[in-house]
């Protein structure tokens, strides 16, 4: 009975969580969860990329030919927006088709799907000096993690206990490997996307060796071929939640 009580020790830390704007996309102008708007003609810059400190980007997905490198540092004019949606955590994505202006004044077309407001957030994009938000960006509304009795909140609000139910969502790294979700003790994950599963341990919270927020986790669950069994892992819980890789309900 304890344990269910638990949570809500931790409703006045999660309430500033939940104050982020709900984004909209209406009248071809995209309202952002950071307080900015987006629409047709406004010229926008890339940041540069926060993925494993290599300078590539995390939240901005290229479908044309360039590379994180080519876009780094120039600027782009946003032509067209489509595919608005959001994830099952709440994550704002868009399609912006844009056209490139390049340090050497050439130009060439461009076709991104973003994560919008992560990559505002973090740098990737750059909004307009003269654009001033209607509201705090989301960061402000952002905690340190708290790991107490069992119980693990994380920067974001989410809440994470020994004995709640979860989800693994899929990879997001190459060819569909996890890159914030490892397997400790063995060789070869077993195929666990979209399985539910209850937490059973947490332990070792802290920062991990590549200095993200992170936590050992026993999970029990049913494999896919129907067999039961337990998982020892090591779970960067920011970024795994943010990538879509861990659903946290």
């Amino acid at each position: 009975m304890v344990k269910f009580l638990i949570p809500f020790l931790f409703i006045p830390l999660l309430s500033s969580a939940q104050q982020k704007r709900i984004p909209r996309f209406e009248n071809d102008t995209l309202y952002t969860g950071t307080g900015h708007r987006i629409y047709d003609g406004i010229k926008l810059k890339f940041g540069t990329g926060v993925r494993n400190n290599s300078g590539s980007f995390l939240y901005i997905n290229i479908k044309t030919e360039q590379n994180s490198a080519a876009l780094t540092g120039n600027s782009f004019t946003v032509n067209r927006m489509l595919n608005f949606g959001m994830s099952v955590l709440k994550n704002t994505y868009i399609e912006i088709k844009g056209t490139v202006i390049y340090k050497d004044g050439s130009k060439g077309g461009v076709d991104l799907h973003i994560s919008i407001d992560s990559a505002i957030s973090t740098g990737e994009i750059i909004m307009p000096e003269d654009q001033v938000p209607y509201i705090p960006p989301a960061s402000a509304f952002q905690t340190e993690p708290l790991f107490k009795n069992d119980t693990l909140v994380t920067s974001t609000g989410s809440v994470i206990f020994v004995g709640k139910e979860l989800q693994f969502g899929n990879g997001s790294g190459k060819n569909g490997d996890y890159k914030y979700i490892i397997l400790k003790g063995k060789n070869t994950m077993p195929d666990i996307s979209n399985t539910r599963f209850v937490v059973k341990k947490l332990n070792r919270f802290g920062l991990n060796r590549l200095n993200q927020a992170s936590i050992d986790v026993v999970a029990a669950l049913q494999f896919k071929d129907g067999s039961r069994g337990k998982l020892n892992l090591s779970i960067a819980y920011d970024d795994a939640i943010a990538a879509s890789e861990l659903i946290v309900p």
